[in-house]
């Protein structure tokens, strides 16, 4: 059996530049994620971390918050906070791609960690020509 070796050579072309581009985008992915603002959760912050994450939301609207939930149990969504006292439909709107009620990521470290993954799966996804349905990805 023959090996095509100017095929061999392409290939190998290919994988290294397939593998530039995984490192490009890993480090864009790394970038971007430490770019973005991280989420507050509004089910476990303090009035402190309220008031300090979220513009707009002193240290009174920030107590309010954390009263209510302590008075009424956590929040079901984001949208409760219409509930609180001060808190209308216009500073929900400004506020609301701020906040979570839901497991959000710790750290910074995390983010970025779940970016890469993201990324790369992108990127493997692209490589196999769209064909990872099932696979598990």
């Amino acid at each position: 059996m023959d090996i095509d070796q100017s095929a061999v050579q392409r290939a190998e072309c290919c994988l290294r530049v397939a593998l530039l581009l995984c490192t490009l985008l890993v480090s864009a992915s790394h970038a971007l994620a430490a770019s973005l603002p991280s989420k507050v959760n509004i089910n476990h912050a303090t009035a402190a971390e309220l008031a300090e994450a979220l513009p707009g939301i002193g240290p009174v609207k920030a107590a309010r918050i954390v009263d209510h939930r302590v008075t009424v149990g956590p929040f079901d969504s984001v949208d409760a906070l219409l509930d609180v006292k001060g808190i209308g439909p216009a500073t929900l709107g400004k506020l609301r791609h701020l906040m979570t009620v839901g497991a959000v990521l710790d750290t910074a470290a995390e983010q970025r960690e779940t970016a890469t993954r993201d990324a790369v799966r992108r990127v493997i996804v692209r490589a196999r020509g769209g064909a990872a349905q099932g696979s598990g990805w």
